[in-house]
């Protein structure tokens, strides 16, 4: 960002492996960053054998529950996202299906996703006959 585009100051935002990037670039570059935003951050407790707390094993169970149940997805996207992109790009209702189903799992919706985001009807309209 300095060297090769010039900026002297910065903003950086990641997600997944990106907030580790991000987290790197403030810590590394933090006199050229005006802050960093960081979302699907993967930290865990250190498993070094000291004991851990009961909100961290709750943590661990938690997060292995969540790969076992929902995981599989990474597993596909880092394996054959080719495939994937053309599965999803072929289909508008696999597509729609597919985000439908990340959105029900992944909000706090208790199995009714339209209870946090709301349907939209994104169809053109039809041009006025009156």
């Amino acid at each position: 960002m300095t060297d090769v585009l010039g900026y002297s100051r910065y903003a950086a935002q990641g997600g997944d492996f990106g907030a580790q990037i991000t987290s790197r670039l403030g810590r590394d570059h933090g006199d050229h960053l005006i802050g960093i935003h960081l979302d699907l951050m993967g930290a865990t407790p250190a498993l070094d054998g000291t004991p851990l707390a009961s909100a961290e094993e709750a943590f661990l169970a938690q997060a292995e529950h969540f790969f076992t149940a929902e995981g599989a997805y990474a597993q596909l996207q880092g394996t054959k996202p080719a495939t994937l992109a053309a599965a999803l790009s072929d289909s508008p209702a696999g597509l729609a299906a597919w985000i439908v189903e990340k959105f029900r799992e992944w909000s706090d919706c208790g199995g009714d996703v339209e209870s946090v985001s709301a349907r939209t009807n994104s169809s053109p309209t039809s041009p006025s006959t009156g």
